[in-house]
């Protein structure tokens, strides 16, 4: 394994280790077992001088007691972390049945649950090697004054956290907070591309159509690049490079992955592709339009049959609409420059056609059967409209209030429930500021 090969795996190591789930316990974990050594070495050196030695009852500084206390605590807390691991497990299992599957890495990454866990794996450590302490040949003391004291401190701290941790797994079960903890993420990551990444109108982007194509030689979610790295690579070669791919998406192995302005030897083609890193699954923060479909498979799923659950996929449709709102901003080109302002690194927009297509076809395919959705898809078309002031999408909403038409000729028979619709559209072509559909598609409406 060469040097480039050994440092791209070195990242995407130090990325997956961050990221994972046990990272945070771990840290917790390890750190309340380093704080073991520190008291027990504190007990040892000058106990005399130690608050719990004059505040230590005669009960518990016998060794017996002390044993006793120590395996109860051990033993409860072991019980405790099974109880809640166990209780995770059936509220993930029906957070996936309800709702999506796709939810179930945010539940279970978050932070305050992380530390919860560590606290609990951490205590279970310091009390089993103040136990093991206890009469110890390798110590001088008989009994660990501070590490008792210690010991007991952790597990009502950790008795208080397994209190708020029933609240916030109950909390974060319920719909209402999924979707708009999904909406916080999925807005953050979205106003990061916006406010954070060098733009460029996509009239000024040199035309790459006859560059040289690279293949990339692995499949898996484009996740993250050394930029450091890659601007140093493509000064010294002298070359631009276009993405094929935006941030994020699934990139097939054997497939164009971008392109460069120059043909390149394929040392030189692998030293590029070294400085990206995959990752087997899509982020939010890395790319919004993950986000966007959660939401979008929250509403599907709460149509499904089984749930029949309107009121969410309501609330998921109010969510995508402002989502949407915001992502007309991102229509410009994603740019890197170099420190000399050199154009160096062309990216590939997500386009706003394909992510409101996939979003709007799925909803409106399995959702036509409800009144109540219809009426709000109609009001999502209505602000989409109104928020398009540069009417460069009306081809697009023109299409998708055609379609929709189509589905409530086919799946709407109440003749009042057609009346309200029919009159719910007239209002919305009639507000419109723009002509967006056919008069074929008015004289429908009318008649």
């Amino acid at each position: 394994m060469d040097l480039s090969h050994f440092y791209r795996w070195l990242q995407k190591l130090y990325l997956n280790v961050i990221t994972g789930i046990a990272f945070i316990p771990s840290l917790i974990a390890a750190g309340l077992a380093i704080l073991s050594v520190v008291t027990l070495y504190l007990d040892e050196s000058s106990p005399e001088n130690l608050i719990s030695y004059s505040l230590s009852v005669t009960n518990l500084i016998h060794p017996d007691s002390a044993r006793a206390l120590l395996g109860a605590t051990t033993g409860g807390m072991i019980s405790l972390m099974v109880f809640s691991f166990s209780m995770v497990m059936i509220v993930l299992n029906q957070t996936a049945s309800n709702y999506s599957p796709r939810v179930l890495p945010g539940l279970i990454g978050r932070r305050f649950h992380q530390v919860i866990i560590g606290t609990y794996l951490g205590t279970i450590l310091y009390s089993i090697a103040v136990l093991s302490s206890i009469q110890s040949t390798i110590y001088a003391f008989e009994v660990p004054h501070l590490s008792i004291v210690l010991a007991v401190l952790l597990s009502l701290i950790s008795l208080s956290m397994f209190i708020a941790f029933v609240h916030s797994i109950s909390e974060h079960i319920q719909i209402g907070n999924i979707i708009r903890s999904l909406y916080r993420d999925t807005l953050r990551s979205l106003n990061n591309f916006l406010d954070r990444t060098e733009m460029m109108p996509s009239e000024d982007v040199p035309s790459a159509q006859n560059w040289v194509p690279v293949v990339s030689p692995v499949s898996g979610y484009l996740h993250d690049m050394n930029r450091h790295t890659f601007l140093a690579h493509t000064k010294k070669m002298g070359v631009m490079v276009w993405m094929s791919v935006p941030w994020g998406v699934y990139v097939y192995q054997k497939k164009t992955f971008f392109r460069v302005s120059r043909q390149l030897t394929e040392k030189e083609q692998q030293a590029l592709i070294d400085t990206f890193i995959f990752k087997t699954e899509e982020i939010i923060s890395q790319n919004y339009a993950f986000g966007f479909k959660q939401l979008t498979e929250i509403a599907v799923k709460a149509m499904s049959p089984g749930i029949n659950d309107p009121g969410t996929a309501v609330e998921a449709i109010n969510r995508l609409t402002s989502l949407f709102v915001r992502q007309m901003d991102a229509h410009q080109v994603p740019i890197m420059t170099d420190k000399q302002g050199s154009l160096c690194w062309i990216g590939q927009p997500i386009r706003f056609e394909d992510l409101f297509t996939w979003c709007w076809t799925a909803i409106k395919n399995y959702t036509a059967q409800d009144t109540v959705v219809i009426y709000k898809l109609i009001e999502w078309l209505e602000i989409m409209i109104n928020s398009d002031s540069s009417h460069k999408h009306q081809s697009i909403f023109s299409v998708a209030l055609s379609e929709l038409i189509d589905h409530m000729d086919i799946h709407v028979k109440s003749t009042l429930d057609r009346q309200h619709l029919d009159r719910r559209i007239r209002e919305l072509l009639k507000g419109s500021p723009k002509q967006i559909v056919d008069e074929a598609v008015q004289e429908r409406v009318a008649s």
